[in-house]
């Protein structure tokens, strides 16, 4: 059985939202997210490629000469040089995909802030609506404490020894008496950010 079991429900739960991904809010930033993958993708497919190369090249015999010197001797230079010839093109292909992938990011990197932004501000209702909520909640602990209060006023106004009953005033919340307490605090900040 759960410690603090509600007997009834004093408010509905907030209902689904998903917030959107910065690629999906910014077609610019989705682009760019986009291209890095496909960059990425070949440049693992070209990894591929080398490694097999350089499979097939350590089976092959080792030449006589190099193909310069078996091209001026008139004879073929073998399946090594051309394989050879393909992994040192393979190795160029795959250093220009790290340079685009740097550019790429950092491009990533510049797009954020801007991306950020439009996620923020879609799901902005969403978020005043949650903001709402929790000052709701805070407005109501805010008149049960004051209750509590009063009622703990009146048995001492009785000279009543109720500390018996086990003292549970939420002192840490504060009261909206108080201006700097931390629902009031919070109550005012959600009231700057337009919230309330």
């Amino acid at each position: 059985m759960p410690l603090l079991k509600s007997k009834a429900p004093t408010s509905t739960p907030p209902t689904p939202f998903r917030v959107p991904s910065m690629a999906e809010a910014d077609p610019v930033y989705g682009a760019l997210v986009e291209r890095r993958s496909e960059l990425q993708s070949s440049h693992a497919r070209l990894q591929a490629e080398v490694r097999e190369l350089e499979r097939r090249l350590a089976a092959e015999p080792v030449p006589a000469f190099k193909p310069e010197v078996a091209q001026l001797l008139g004879e073929s230079a073998g399946a090594a040089s051309t394989l050879g010839a393909q992994i040192r093109e393979k190795q160029a292909q795959i250093a220009n995909h790290d340079a685009a992938l740097r550019v790429i990011e950092q491009r990533i990197l510049d797009a954020e802030g801007a991306a950020s932004l439009k996620v923020c501000e879609q799901s902005r209702p969403e978020y005043g609506r949650r903001v709402q909520a929790i000052c709701c909640a805070l407005q109501e602990l805010d008149t049960a404490y004051q209750a509590l209060e009063d009622l703990k006023n009146d048995f001492e106004r009785e000279n009543i020894r109720w500390t018996r009953l086990t003292p549970m005033l939420p002192t840490w919340a504060g009261s909206t008496k108080d201006p700097d307490s931390r629902i009031s605090r919070y109550l005012r900040e959600a009231k700057e950010a337009g919230y309330v």
